[in-house]
C-alpha cells in the first residue's frame, strides 16, 4: 500500500508540475484519468475501512468484549478467530480475481525467450493488475522455469485448494509454508 501511495504521489507531482509548466492537452487528459483512478481507489479504501471496522465491532461483540473493558486473552483469541473467518470470503474473492491475471501471465511468460519479451509480459501484467512489479533484470531458462513453476503452483495447487476452503485455517493450509511463517 505504501509503495502504491508513494508511486501515486510521485506520478501526481510529476503530472501536476508538467500541467502547470506546459499547455499540453494530452497531459491534462492523463491528469484527469489519474485523478479519477485516485478517486475510485480512495472510495474503495474508505469502503474497506468501514467494512473492517464493522468486522472488528462484530468480533468484539461475539467475543463478549464490553466497551471500555480490556479483553482477556481468551476474548482476544476469540475476536481474532472471528475476524479471520469473517475475512475469508474477501480473501478468497481477491485470490480468485488474480487467477485470470496469473493465467495470462503464465501464457505470456511461457512464450518469452528474452529479457525484453519477459518485461513486455510484466508491463502487460502491471497494466492489468494496477500494482506495478519491478521489471525482470534477468531472464534465463532457469529464471523462466522458476517463474513458471511458481505460477503453475499458484494456479494448479493453491487456487483449487482456496476454492474448496471453508475456514481460514483450511485456506492457510493452501499457502506455501513461507507464507504461513
Amino acid at each position: 500500500m505504501k509503495k502504491l501511495l508513494l508511486g501515486f504521489v510521485l506520478v501526481f507531482t510529476t503530472l501536476f508540475t508538467s500541467v502547470l509548466s506546459e499547455d499540453n492537452p494530452r497531459e491534462v487528459i492523463i491528469f484527469d484519468v489519474m485523478d479519477k483512478q485516485a478517486e475510485a481507489e480512495a472510495a474503495k479504501s474508505s469502503e474497506d475501512m468501514v467494512a473492517m471496522r464493522e468486522i472488528m465491532a462484530n468480533a468484539a461483540k461475539s467475543a463478549g468484549i464490553k466497551e471500555g473493558e480490556r479483553p482477556t486473552q481468551a476474548q482476544e483469541e476469540a475476536m481474532k478467530n472471528f475476524m479471520m473467518e469473517a475475512m475469508l470470503p474477501r480473501m478468497k474473492q481477491e485470490m480468485l480475481a488474480d487467477e485470470k491475471m496469473m493465467r495470462f501471465g503464465y501464457e505470456c511468460l511461457s512464450k518469452a525467450d528474452t529479457l525484453k519479451e519477459a518485461n513486455v509480459c510484466n508491463d502487460k501484467l502491471n497494466t492489468i493488475d494496477g500494482d506495478p512489479d519491478e521489471p525482470f533484470d534477468e531472464w534465463s531458462p532457469e529464471t523462466k522455469k522458476e517463474t513458471l513453476g511458481f505460477i503453475d503452483e499458484y494456479l494448479n495447487v493453491m487456487i483449487p485448494c482456496i476454492k474448496k476452503a471453508q475456514t481460514m485455517e483450511a485456506a492457510q493450509q493452501c499457502m506455501p509454508q513461507e507464507y504461513n511463517d
